[in-house]
C-alpha cells in the first residue's frame, strides 16, 4: 500500500518539545512532510469538539489534530495517544459530531495497526 503522509502545525509544535536530541530527530523526520492548512473550518470544528465536551479542555491539541484531518479528508490519523483520540467512547461521539458537521472522520489508529493491514 502507498500512503501520502501529511502533518500539521500542531504536530510540529508537539515535536518541538522535549529532550533536544529527540527534538532534532523528530524535526528532521518532519522536515519534508507536507502540512495540512489551518483552515477556519477546521478551527471551528476543533472548537466545537471542545465546547461540546467530546474532548476535555486539556485535550485542545487532540481536537485540533482530529479536526484538521477530518476537514482535509485524511483517511488515517496515526497516533499513540490512547487517552483521547483512541478512546472508544470519545471516538464514537466524535464520529457522530463530525459527520453531522458535514465531514468524514478519518480512521484513528496506531502506525503499527495501519501497517498490519
Amino acid at each position: 500500500m502507498h500512503y501520502l503522509c501529511v502533518t500539521s502545525d500542531a504536530t510540529v509544535l508537539e515535536a518541538e518539545r522535549g529532550e533536544p536530541e529527540q527534538v532534532k530527530l523528530r524535526m528532521e523526520a518532519l522536515r519534508d512532510v507536507p502540512r495540512l492548512p489551518n483552515t477556519e473550518a477546521a478551527l471551528r470544528l476543533a472548537r466545537s469538539l471542545l465546547e461540546s465536551g467530546i474532548f476535555p479542555s486539556r485535550a485542545t491539541t487532540d481536537a485540533i489534530h482530529l479536526a484538521l484531518a477530518s476537514v482535509a479528508g485524511v483517511d488515517y490519523l496515526l497516533t499513540w495517544n490512547f487517552r483521547h483520540p483512541l478512546n472508544g467512547a470519545i471516538r464514537r461521539r466524535a464520529r457522530r459530531w463530525i459527520t453531522e458537521a458535514g465531514f468524514e472522520m478519518p480512521t484513528i489508529c496506531t502506525p503499527e495497526e495501519l501497517m498490519e493491514g
